[in-house]
């Protein structure tokens, strides 16, 4: 299967799905309020894969610190686990802290 990656803005359809998806594993990646997706999901620091569907496929949440990303989130949905979501995603996150 094939996933596109692309940011997802806080004004995103999309947006919506990202929490959707951190409420249904909060017990792995702990709490964060929607106001700091928010802020990050503004600064262009939320990637999504999106599947051929149009379903949210997992997403990556970041922030930057002294010029270092550093993922805040990372995961994938339960029907997409194993498909290489999580690279995907890490890929992307490479790509954009090396412009």
């Amino acid at each position: 299967m094939s996933f596109n990656i692309s940011q997802i803005g806080s004004d995103s359809p999309l947006f919506d799905q990202v929490f959707g998806l951190h409420k249904a594993s909060k017990a792995t990646l702990g709490p964060l309020p929607i106001g700091a997706f928010q802020e990050l999901a503004q600064r262009g620091q939320l990637f999504g894969a999106i599947a051929p569907d149009g379903a949210l496929a997992g997403y990556l949440l970041y922030r930057v610190a002294r010029n270092r990303a550093a993922i805040t989130h990372l995961t994938s949905g339960e029907a997409f686990r194993g498909s290489g979501v999580a690279k995907l995603l890490i890929d992307q996150l490479k790509r954009d802290s090396e412009r």
